[in-house]
């Protein structure tokens, strides 16, 4: 019975480390993206006020699909989309993590927006890796969430359920890192043809 309990823990911990992996491929960035913006409008069709509180704000990370580990696992993982300024301009993506081994009975997959309402705030999520403190707190995306919705130390979260009840997730033990974009290393860019190979040619003479 160990022994079984000791290759679901591993199997778990190895999908939870897989699903942390960088976007690598341009199809996956471009369908995060899509998903980002999904999430944005499906938040927005909730409460119409946080279109105004995004729009405010001095830049945000959109999580559309966060999921948290069930019996054995109890970490959250997931990738999102950074925007900036007014005009929501893309400037990379996020990893984020929360990792709490131990059995944790249930599970949720849900979306989370962090928003940064200053630039001191935003430049300290993108200087290195962000990390909540236990008295950080999510609203959870209803009506009436934006007007619920205040600012600690510059940063206010909203989480958005996936279907079923919710009751949130605390934010305690979240870590999200920051890759600006154009850092990553795609697939294609890592491949070299034949054309690309330095060549050697006889000095002239």
């Amino acid at each position: 019975m160990k022994l079984k309990t000791g290759f679901a823990a591993l199997a778990a911990l190895m999908f939870v480390v897989g699903c942390n992996t960088t976007p690598k491929t341009q199809a996956v960035k471009d369908q995060l993206r899509t998903d980002a913006q999904s999430t944005i409008t499906k938040m927005e069709s909730q409460d119409p006020g946080i279109r105004d509180l995004l729009h405010r704000s001095y830049g945000y990370i959109i999580f559309p699909s966060i999921g948290k580990g069930g019996l054995i696992v109890g970490g959250a993982f997931g990738h999102g989309v950074v925007y900036q300024g007014e005009a929501a301009n893309v400037i990379g993506t996020a990893e984020l993590e929360q990792g709490s081994i131990g059995a944790q009975l249930g599970g949720a997959t849900f979306a989370e927006a962090v928003i940064f309402e200053t630039q001191e705030a935003m430049n300290k999520f993108r200087n290195g890796k962000f990390e909540f403190g236990a008295d950080a707190q999510a609203v959870i995306v209803k009506s009436g969430a934006a007007g619920a919705t205040s600012f600690r130390n510059g940063v206010a979260v909203l989480q958005m359920p996936e279907g079923g009840a919710f009751a949130g997730v605390a934010l305690t033990g979240q870590k999200i890192k920051y890759i600006p974009s154009g850092t990553e290393t795609t697939v294609t860019e890592t491949r070299m043809t034949p054309d690309d190979r330095p060549t050697t040619r006889p000095a002239a003479e």
